[in-house]
């Protein structure tokens, strides 16, 4: 089945992929600058903490989304055309598919 899909997508190709990618660029260099702004070592270590959990959440936002990109993906394919849309090993796919 043609995807209409390059052999690979590891590398945002498209303007919203592109627009997602910088949004974490920007996010990640003001976050570590608005911690590095924080004086008092104490609470600049209590903010690292309350952002490193909801770091946390947002990785596991993130996983939950990619899961759900693989098995709508997988609709209609098998594993193997999903792992070269995707620049993929078949156990990758599967392993992503399991995930939740």
């Amino acid at each position: 089945m043609e995807s209409g899909y390059p052999g690979r997508m590891t590398t945002p190709q498209t303007p919203e992929a592109e627009a997602v990618l910088a949004l974490v660029r920007r996010f990640r260099g003001e976050l570590g600058e608005a911690l590095r702004g924080i004086d008092d070592l104490i609470l600049r270590d209590q903010a690292a903490r309350s952002a490193h959990d909801e770091l946390g959440e947002a990785v596991t936002d993130v996983r939950q989304v990619r899961h759900e990109t693989v098995a709508a993906l997988k609709e209609g394919r098998t594993m193997a055309e999903v792992a070269t849309m995707l620049g993929l090993s078949v156990p990758r796919v599967q392993q992503l598919l399991k995930a939740k």
